[in-house]
Parts: C-alpha cells; structure tokens; sequence
C-alpha cells in the first residue's frame, strides 16, 4: 500500500496575476511514524524559497529516495529483532494491543506532537507581534515624510523672499548713474560667488538628503518583505498542524500492518544473508594468490623509484642553476626598465607645463575676444542710433526742397501779380510799415534755416569718418587675436599627439614587464608542485602494508614523467621569451596596444602625484 502526505500553501503574486498552488507530496512505503515525521522536516528545511514570490504560489513535490528507505527499514528490523526477543516465550498467535510493545512509542510520537503544536502557537504569537512593529514602523515613516513636505515648503518660500530682495539691491545699484562700470562689474561677481557657494552647499545638503530617503526606502522594502515571508510561514505551520493531527490517528492504525510486513523481510534477509557469506569466503581464497604478485611487482616499482629520484635530483640541480642566471637577468632588465620610465615622467612633466601654458594663453585669449564682442556690440548699437537720426534729416531735406519749391512758386504768383497791379497801388502797398515787416523777417528766417542746414551736414560727415576708421581699427585687432587663437591651437594639439605617443610607450613597457612577471611565478609554483608530488609518492612507497597504493603508484608514474616534461618544455620558452629585446617598439603585439584603454590611462596618469621631483 502506497500512502501519500500532501501538504498545500497558496500565495497571490502582486506583479502578476497568475495563481499557483504549493503541493509538498510526500510518498510512504509502509514506513514508521517516527521516521515519516524525521523525513519531513528535512525535506521542508532543505526548500529554498525563492525571495522574488514573497506573495506567489510555488508548487513542490518531496518523494522519498531509495536511500531513505533503506534506512528506515534497517531501523524498523532492529526494532523488530527486540520485539522477538521479548515475544518468544507466548507462542500466541494474535496480537493483543494492551501487549504491543510499539504503544509506549506512539504514545511517544504523540507527546511529541502535542510539543509541537505548542510550538507551533508560540510562533504565531511571535509573528502577531512582529506584524505590530512593521505597522508601527509605517506610521512613523509617513508621519516623517509629511513633516519633510512641510520642511521643503517653507524653505522654498524663504529662498524666493531672498532672491527678490537681492534682485531689488542688484537693480538699485545698476541702474545708480554715479556708479563706473567696473564698480559694477565687481559688485555683480561678488553677488555671483556668494550665490555660487550657496548653491553648492544647498546642493550637498539635498544629496545628503537623498541618500538618507534611499535608505529608508530601502529599509521600508525590507521589513515588507520579511512581513509578507512571515504570514506565509504561518500559513504553512498552519497546515501542518492540521495534518500531523490527522496523521496521528492513522499511524497507529498503520504500525500494526508494519509489524507482520517486517518479519516476513527480516526473515528474507537472514537466508540472503547466510548466502553472501559462502561467496564471500570463495572470494576470499581468490585474493590471497592476487597479493602474492602484488608484492612482487612493488618491490620491481621501488627499485625503479629510487633511481628517477636520484635523476630528478639531477634535474633539480640544473634547474636551479638555469633559474638563477634567468634572475640576474630579469634584475638587469628591471633596471633598464626603471631608467626609462624615470626618463619618460620627467618629460611628460616638462610637456604637461607646457599645455598648461597653452591652456593659460588661452583664456586670456578669450578674455580679450569677449571684451571686443562686447565693445563692437556697443558700436553697433551707436550705428543704429546715426542711422536713424540720418533717416530723419533726408526727411528735412525732402521738406527744406518742398519749402524752396512752393516759395518759388509764390514768388513767381507775386511778379506775376505787380506786373498786373497799377503803380500807384505798388506804391501805396510799399510805403505800409507792416508789409516791409513781413518781408524782412521771411529773408531772416530763410538765412537762418541754410546756415543751420549746412551746420548739420557738416557734423554728420565728421561723425561719419569717425565710426569708420574705429571700424578699421577694431577689425585690425579681431584680425590679430584670431591669428593668436590659431597658433595657440595648433601649439596644444602637438603638446597632445606627444603625450599620447609617450603614453602609449610607458604602456607597452610595464605591459611587457607584467608578462614576464606572471611567466615567472608561474614555473615557480609548478616546480614546488612537483617537488609535493615527490614527496607524497616517496611516503607512500615506504609503506610496505599499503599494497593499494602502490598499484595507484604505478598510474601516477607516468604522470610524473609527464610533468616533468611540461616543466622543461615552459622553461625553454620562458628562456626564449626572456631573451626579449624590449627597445623595439615595432614588435609589440597588436593585442597590447589594443587593450591600452582609458581606465589604464588614468591610473597611469594617477601615479604622477608620486613621480621623482626635478631636483
């Protein structure tokens, strides 16, 4: 009979809307109570629950191996062996329950069931109260993140009464006529590097304050998620109880089936027993002529052994020899390599001061072409103004010509008119005081109206020849600074293409030297292996009881040979590569200048802070 412990767990996922079922299906094979109860709290303790489906529906299968019944069932033989020894005497054929020795054990498993229940309440008051704390805790976090509104709030309009009295102070000191235009230039930099400071301090402030929210957001993440891993353990616990009560009942019903199956096994395995005995004495018997040759052969192995040790020692020497030359080497080059690099940092240090010199003739550079954008804005600005005021005199003249041309007209209706007019009337007409009046006065106003004419013309010519020979001069010095601009450039591209190519060198030198370096260290590690490996094989061989080993011994010969063969093929390479000239920079390996990247270039220019002083 085959029985089935189904335990089920539901859970909802929040982020998706799939619903899945948790089933923890344990299989029994006629098993005790006790062993059923051991198997399934190491199995439940082996799951790992996946953190990401803290609300999710997880479904689980735990079916028994064949290891573990076997293990059962040689605990319930041992228990079955005690209970015959007791039970001999009777020779009763029925069993009586009051007589079976097996109900102080269920009354054992039940105690122990009672024990867990308690436990089990226990655990779900624990889990009440941490529940209490988490929510807690959220009505501080809220009340914290109100008060920080407000905080915020009130700030902002702090800082928005500061900026418009500042931009009231800035006005009235602008627009104050008696001012020079540096003292206001002075006064607005001021105004900017107090701002500046000001601003960089609010600014670390809120980074501070950003770091502290993340934490807390972090913090607030985490007790959600142990909250919602304790109700599901609850959950769990709860359907366990459920079932280990329903268990009980049948595990009593069950341990008497259990007692008549395992006396049938165990009789099966006394016969089977008797029978592996027999085949194992004719086995036996087989073996002892097999240790005989085995000697044999390991006395031939130690003979052999004892001369490859003294050959090695042999090679040993040699090899020592072979790398103390190699070092000496090695030294010679690392001071080759010491006096370039000195060589190279002294003149990446005299180029370095030369492009920040570029750099410095630069932005006064650009100081003086701001200075004259600014001064031919202010001439612009001046052309604007005379053009408008010549667009207003053509208007006068159009008027002055339109004047001159009805006063023609009238002086030709007035001829007109005295030639038609008698002599008398002409005479009469002069001789009146108010007419010669009018008359004198028309000549005076036309003298005046010419005088001031050409008066105008004159000063907008001299005006004129003015803005054009500053126009002259200032394109002469835009000329200038623009030739200085492009000399300065091309200055700082070469002082850029020299350090990339001095970089570029450093690089490949410390490259190399690392490779020889780890090539090195290498064979190092190898030859102590080998001598380990000696050893080891030297120890086993001296053991004359240990038979075993030495059979694996005549395996592990060749492996020996082997190594010592892969040795001797790397120090012949090692010893070609060290012959490495490293002046040549045409050899380098594309790899190496390929790999030269921009985190490599700046810890190599970080270790300039360390370099040698001049002295």
């Amino acid at each position: 009979m085959e029985k089935q412990l189904v335990i089920t767990n539901k859970k909802n996922n929040k982020g998706n809307n799939n619903n899945t079922t948790n089933n923890i299906v344990i299989t029994t094979n006629s098993i005790s109570n006790s062993s059923i109860e051991e198997l399934i709290t190491q199995k439940i303790n082996s799951l790992n629950f996946s953190e990401n489906d803290k609300n999710g529906k997880i479904k689980i299968e735990i079916k028994l191996e064949q290891k573990d019944i076997n293990k059962i069932l040689n605990q319930s033989l041992i228990n079955n062996n005690q209970l015959n020894n007791v039970s001999q005497p009777t020779h009763s054929h029925s069993i009586n329950h009051s007589s079976f020795p097996n109900n102080d054990h269920v009354q054992k498993q039940l105690d122990d069931l009672h024990k867990k229940t308690k436990q089990i309440n226990e655990k779900q008051l624990l889990l009440g109260l941490k529940q209490r704390e988490l929510n807690k805790l959220e009505a501080d976090q809220l009340i914290e993140q109100q008060n920080l509104h407000n905080d915020l709030e009130r700030e902002n309009l702090e800082i928005a009464k500061l900026l418009k009295l500042e931009q009231e102070n800035l006005n009235s000191v602008l627009n104050n006529q008696n001012n020079c235009y540096n003292y206001n230039i002075e006064f607005i930099s001021t105004k900017y590097l107090n701002n500046f400071e000001n601003f960089k301090r609010l600014q670390f402030k809120t980074e501070f304050l950003d770091l502290n929210l993340n934490l807390k957001i972090k913090q607030y993440d985490i007790l959600e998620f142990d909250k919602n891993k304790v109700e599901n353990q609850k959950l769990k616990l709860e359907a366990l109880c459920r079932e280990f009560q329903n268990k009980s009942i049948l595990l009593k019903d069950e341990l008497d089936n259990l007692y008549k199956t395992e006396k049938e096994k165990r009789d099966l395995l006394e016969k089977n027993f008797e029978i592996s005995l027999n085949e194992l004495n004719l086995i036996m018997e087989k073996k002892s002529n097999e240790k005989k040759n085995l000697d044999l052969e390991n006395e031939t192995l130690k003979n052999k052994l004892s001369n490859l040790t003294k050959q090695y020692e042999l090679r040993e020497l040699h090899f020592q020899s072979v790398l103390k030359s190699k070092d000496l080497e090695l030294q010679l080059q690392r001071v080759r390599l010491e006096k370039d690099l000195s060589s190279h940092k002294l003149e990446l240090r005299n180029l370095l001061k030369k492009f920040k010199f570029a750099e410095q003739t630069l932005v006064k550079s650009n100081d003086i072409f701001t200075e004259f954008q600014k001064e031919r804005n202010g001439i612009n600005d001046l052309k604007t103004a005379l053009n408008l005021e010549v667009e207003k005199n053509k208007k006068l003249r159009n008027l002055c010509k339109a004047l001159q041309e009805e006063r023609k007209e009238l002086m030709m209706k007035l001829k007109k008119s005295k030639e038609e007019i008698p002599p008398e009337k002409i005479s009469n007409s002069c001789t009146s005081p108010s007419h010669a009046k009018n008359n004198v006065d028309s000549i005076n106003e036309e003298d005046n109206f010419n005088l001031k004419k050409s008066n105008f013309i004159k000063i907008i010519k001299e005006e004129n020849l003015k803005l054009e020979t500053e126009n002259k001069k200032f394109n002469l010095k835009f000329d200038e600074l623009h030739k200085n601009f492009d000399e300065i450039c091309q200055e700082t591209k070469k002082t850029k293409e020299l350090l990339n190519t001095e970089k570029q060198k450093n690089f490949k030198l410390n490259k190399l030297y690392q490779l020889n370096k780890k090539e090195y260290l290498e064979l190092k590690k190898q030859e102590t292996f080998v001598k380990l490996k000696l050893n080891q094989y030297k120890e086993n061989f001296d053991d004359n009881n240990n038979n075993i080993l030495l059979k694996k011994n005549n395996n592990n010969f060749f492996e020996i040979n082997k190594l010592e063969e892969s040795v001797n093929n790397q120090l012949e390479e090692t010893l070609e590569n060290l012959d490495y000239d490293y002046d040549g920079e045409d050899d380098i390996p594309l790899d190496a200048e390929a790999s030269f990247t921009s985190n490599e270039e700046e810890a190599f220019f970080t270790d300039e802070d360390n370099l040698p002083d001049d002295n």
